[in-house]
């Protein structure tokens, strides 16, 4: 997504003029880079690509910027070096490949707003008084690759602008999520094992990160509380037959007794940052003890009268906190994994923290030992059966 100046911004108000744009083919993704004279090559202009026949503008914040909305002090101005509005300053930002953008005038930072992708056109930018921790204020110049433009022709695209193209069956009427990302009512019936309290514990900066990424921003559900971090066993609403209630107890009393004091645990574990259409969560290899807890899959697909597993294919995890609502565009897929990076490499170390604080092996997570749960959401999965 590139700094953008819409085709009818002559027609439009002011504060209106400037978006966040997909195409950086036209001149309205186009900005010169113009150093102010005498400035030591620290201060520049930003000259739009897109501008009134014979007359130049300029990325400009407003004389009184301090007095309005935060989406209303950026504009178009004829105003070019010499007026602190025109004038901007760089520094280099947090993550590599991006810089931030210092107004003259303000003292301010070029600020993409976290709500944008649901703004009208003319609102997406704002200032801040700092760098913010989700990357909102970092900038790539990438060069413009058209015939005719020198190396002072860049483009601005912010590594944290995700669009949303398509919704996922999570979300909407009669799904797990509304439209707002909120949970609602999804009642049903799961054999789980919880993921111990204190090895959630753990999570808990990991998950921070993923809620300030630019996936977890725009494209994910609210997050789900740590305590509903689990592990399903047997997914198919028939476990709560009543019908079939002692059954069930005998098999999860029989599990109980084989695992021999056993720390019940995740084997192999490891942290998917998400892929197409998927959000981040553990990935469970096997279970130990290993023979009992294949027995006892089994005889839950039978109870149920299944032959197949749910999870499909048998692939254990544990979802840490979110599901995914919609899909990028196919061109920022890239972006969006690349903006899990921090978290993955938090929760790839907290797997190693769990492992150390419980005296497991490396890649374990202590789990609780099944139960049946009857769960109202997706935020809760409690022990009520």
């Amino acid at each position: 997504m590139y700094l953008h100046v819409r085709k009818t911004w002559a027609n439009l108000e002011k504060q209106s003029t400037l978006m966040l744009h997909t195409n950086n083919k036209d001149e309205g993704s186009c900005w010169q880079v113009q150093v102010v004279p005498n400035s030591g090559g620290n201060i520049f202009t930003l000259r739009a690509g897109r501008s009134e026949p014979n007359v130049e503008h300029y990325l400009h914040v407003r004389k009184s910027w301090n007095t309005q909305k935060e989406e209303d002090t950026l504009m178009l101005c004829h105003h070019g070096a010499g007026d602190p509005g025109s004038e901007w300053r760089l520094e280099i930002g947090s993550t590599s490949g991006t810089n931030y953008l210092i107004n003259q005038r303000s003292g301010t930072f070029l600020h993409l707003r976290a709500s944008w992708a649901t703004e009208l056109k003319g609102s997406h930018l704002s200032l801040s008084p700092a760098p913010t921790a989700d990357n909102l204020c970092a900038w790539c110049f990438e060069p413009v690759r058209s015939p005719g433009a020198d190396a002072s022709w860049l483009h601005l695209r912010s590594p944290s602008a995700i669009m949303r193209s398509t919704s996922t069956g999570a979300v909407g009427p009669m799904q797990k999520f509304s439209w707002s990302g909120a949970v609602q009512s999804f009642p049903g019936f799961s054999v789980i094992a919880d993921v111990m309290p204190a090895a959630q514990d753990l999570f808990v900066h990991g998950r921070k990160l993923v809620e300030e990424s630019a996936k977890g921003r725009i494209l994910l559900s609210d997050t789900l509380p740590l305590s509903s971090l689990h592990m399903t066993l047997c997914g198919f609403d028939e476990v709560g037959s009543m019908q079939r209630r002692a059954d069930f107890d005998v098999i999860l009393a029989d599990f109980a007794v084989s695992c021999h004091n056993q720390q019940f645990r995740g084997c192999g574990v490891t942290v998917r940052k998400g892929g197409s259409g998927k959000a981040i969560r553990l990935d469970v290899a096997s279970v130990e003890p290993q023979a009992p807890f294949l027995e006892l899959r089994q005889k839950l697909k039978d109870l149920c009268g299944k032959t197949k597993d749910n999870p499909e294919n048998g692939k254990l995890h544990v979802n840490l906190g979110w599901y995914m609502l919609w899909q990028p565009p196919q061109e920022q897929q890239a972006i969006v994994d690349a903006s899990l990076e921090p978290a993955y490499a938090e929760l790839t170390e907290a797997l190693a923290r769990i492992s150390k604080r419980f005296g497991l092996k490396e890649g374990e997570v202590p789990l609780s030992l099944p139960h049946l749960s009857n769960y109202p959401d997706m935020a809760s999965f409690p022990h009520n059966c």
